[in-house]
């Protein structure tokens, strides 16, 4: 399956945004996803596996070593009435997962048509990163979705945000890349990303990328990614 230069920026992007959201996820949250679900999840059989999973495997399981533990992690997906953090970190962590191309007996459609509401109601970070891994794992062939996910829910700020913040900063030709092409935008970001970025271009970037257009920087399989915006 050919894969847009686009395409191939913003996974490597969405990839990146799921660990951090991942690691940014409080403790006490990581915590309960370790420990399980009183009379519903049986949580992780060794929590450290958990950690290792976050911390020192970047989110990848390894085949057939932590049958356990994904299994643990897609049960707590499961439950969003139980504890709705906790779902949405272990949703989080199935897509990074599932984006890295590990070998996973489950693409997460299930996950998808039957929680979709749910994901559509989480905070803007959590939803924007929720459904750009959704939409990625769909454009990538990973996963198939009837429909992708909407752009609106993609998106951190809403673009007369995005405006707002730009306003007084000079960035004319960044508030006019917001309706240009992926490589008019990606252009852009080649130049942007070799300078320290205020939190307003950053998130006008973000929101490039997170339309559904995105953005094609040239060498958009090295080139330097948005930073996390928590």
């Amino acid at each position: 399956m050919k894969i847009s230069a686009a395409e191939v920026f913003r996974t490597r992007q969405v990839i990146a945004d799921l660990k951090a959201f991942v690691r940014n996820t409080p403790e006490k949250t990581m915590e309960r996803l370790a420990i399980g679900l009183p009379g519903f999840s049986p949580g992780v059989p060794d929590r450290g596996d958990l950690y290792r999973l976050v911390y020192k495997q970047d989110c990848q399981f390894r085949p057939s070593a932590e049958v356990d533990t994904y299994a643990a992690v897609l049960l707590a997906a499961a439950f969003p009435e139980e504890d709705f953090p906790v779902f949405i970190l272990a949703t989080a962590i199935l897509l990074a997962d599932l984006l890295q191309a590990t070998s996973t007996p489950d693409n997460l459609f299930w996950n998808w048509e039957t929680y979709r509401d749910h994901y559509a109601i989480a905070d803007p970070d959590a939803r924007a990163v929720i459904h750009n891994g959704f939409r990625t794992g769909h454009r990538i062939g990973v996963v198939k979705l009837d429909p992708e996910p909407k752009e609106s829910l993609c998106l951190r700020s809403k673009r007369t945000e995005v405006l707002s913040g730009l306003e007084g900063t000079g960035q004319t030709g960044l508030a006019r890349a917001l309706d240009a092409d992926a490589d008019s935008a990606g252009g852009l970001w080649a130049l942007a990303s070799q300078q320290s970025l205020s939190a307003p271009t950053a998130m006008a970037f973000r929101y490039l990328i997170e339309r559904n257009a995105g953005m094609a920087p040239p060498e958009p399989e090295t080139a330097a990614l948005i930073p996390w915006l928590s």
